[in-house]
Formats: C-alpha cells, structure tokens, sequence
C-alpha cells in the first residue's frame, strides 16, 4: 500500500493570524496544523487498518447473532400470522385497502388491477429457513371473473451466485390488465411485477418491510398520521371496518329505510 506524503503538494499556507474583535489591537491568536512524516503517517494507517479488522469481524459477528434471533422469532411470529390471516379472510377488501394506503405501492396499481385485487383474500410471507436466502409471497383469490387461479405465488432465492425469481403463471380469464404508463410513472403495475415481466426488488421490499409486519397500520389509513407502526395495537376502529365493509353500507341503508 503506498502512503502519500501528507506534506506533499502545495507549499502550507502560513498560519492564519485572527485579529480581535474588539479591533484593541491586542495580542493575535496563531492556529497551526500539525505536520505528520511519512513513517508516522504509515504507523496511523497501518493502525487503523488493524482496528477496522476487527471492526469487520465485530459486525460479522454480529449479523450472524443477528440472523439467529431472527430465525428464533419467525417461528415464534407464525401461529400469529396464521391467526391474523384467518380474521383478515372475513373482512371485505382488507389487502386492496392496505395497498392502496401506501403511497408507493397505490402508484403502480393500475384501475383494472384494483378491481382485481378485490378478490385477494389472504397474503402470506414466508421467509426461508435461514432468513437470508430468500422468501415466498403466497397470494389467495377468491373465485372472480379475471383468472383461474386461487393461489398466485412469487419465490425469490437469492442463496445461489445469482438471484433466481419463481412465479407462478397466472391463468386469466381475461385479457391481462395492460399498463397504464402514466398512472405508474413508467413503472411496472402489479401483475406485471407478480407475473415475473419485471424483477424489481421495490415491490417485494415495500410488501415485506413494510406492509406485512402491520398491515393494519395501512388499512386503517395510519401512514400519513404521524403515527408509528405498532405490532402491541390493531389500529382498527369499528366506524374504520364499517366504512370498509360492504356489506356493512348495506345494512345501514335498509336501517335508513
């Protein structure tokens, strides 16, 4: 490794001389920067590539704690996820409500694959055994008018030297939504995304990080609230479910009545 000689280059400027404030003429203070040579130089360097070794090993060490911790609490997590996949399943529209309250995500949805998303029942996310290898998006639709399918899922391994994307082909009915360029800022729309046309990670990311952990925090519309995410709090109200439900707005019409 070649060190610079730190006194090479320019001739140092002489000291800056700060007159007073005051403009007394009193007494000037005089800043000087310290000189190194270049065997001290090399001893700093040398140094600080020994520390930062051991910096290195440290966050390995701890990344690897990290992932076991991880490991131990996806376990834990899952019955939960099951039980909430399971109120989720009774409620109208719960996902396209999620989605479309995220700002990021609502950009690349076009109308037509909202009207699709009406029919997502339950999402699920299944992370690999190691966690860092990967995961699984599994999609269930009711019975609809657009494809055949009541599974979609989306597999992303990313063990190998290249990442490798799995998804299943959707079976539609219909012609498949086209893109809507403007709506989506050039972008790809969902389907696009969820049949494997794009590889984006951003998707994946918002859906993981994001959505999943607490997706009541987006269906009850919390985003812009400045309140946190909460995994302790559902973040639901009853008038929140009301207004979501269909079937609710139907029966408040016949009371009316």
């Amino acid at each position: 490794m070649k060190i610079s000689s730190m006194s090479e280059g320019p001739e140092t400027k002489r000291p800056r001389i700060l007159a007073p404030e005051n403009g007394s003429g009193d007494a000037v203070e005089k800043y000087e920067i310290p000189k190194l040579t270049d065997d001290q130089a090399k001893v700093c360097f040398e140094k600080l590539e020994e520390l930062q070794k051991q910096i290195d090993v440290l966050t390995e060490q701890a990344s690897e704690e990290i992932l076991h911790v991880e490991q131990k609490y996806n376990k834990s997590r899952r019955p939960h996820y099951d039980k909430r996949n399971e109120i989720i399943a009774k409620i109208p529209c719960f996902w396209l409500t999620a989605f479309m309250n995220h700002s990021t995500f609502a950009e690349l949805v076009t109308e037509e694959e909202e009207e699709c998303l009406r029919y997502l029942q339950t999402l699920d996310v299944v992370d690999a055994d190691d966690v860092k290898s990967g995961c699984k998006l599994i999609f269930t639709f009711l019975p609809n008018r657009f494809f055949e399918n009541s599974t979609i899922t989306k597999e992303f391994n990313v063990a190998e030297l290249e990442a490798q994307v799995i998804t299943s082909e959707v079976k539609w009915k219909i012609p498949r939504p086209k893109m809507d360029k403007k709506a989506v800022n050039q972008k790809p729309s969902f389907f696009a995304w969820l049949e494997g046309c794009y590889n984006e990670n951003d998707l994946l990311d918002i859906i993981r990080e994001d959505i999943w952990p607490n997706p009541v925090y987006y269906f009850a519309a919390l985003e812009g609230s400045g309140e946190e995410p909460s995994s302790e709090s559902d973040g639901s109200t009853d008038d929140e479910e009301t207004e979501n439900d269909p079937n609710a707005a139907v029966e408040e019409d016949d009371s009316e009545e």
